[in-house]
């Protein structure tokens, strides 16, 4: 698949991606799941500040030199 036809098959909005040549399409997260990660991250958020242990910041990761260019 070029990349012109990725973009053509890519519905607007959706979780897609180019890989290799292929398109990949991804479920959305559903409502539970989405419940679920926003305690998490309350948690994750709220132990530090309340035993001072200091701040929780947010960290990004990311992957350089995968992404095909059109």
């Amino acid at each position: 698949m070029t990349y012109a036809e990725f973009l053509a098959w890519a519905p607007e909005g959706g979780l897609t991606e180019w890989v290799d040549g292929e398109g990949v399409q991804y479920m959305p997260a559903t409502h539970v799941h989405q419940r679920v990660v926003n305690l998490l991250i309350a948690l994750l958020l709220l132990k530090p500040e309340a035993t001072g242990q200091g701040v929780l910041g947010a960290v990004y990761a990311a992957r350089k030199g995968t992404r095909q260019r059109p």
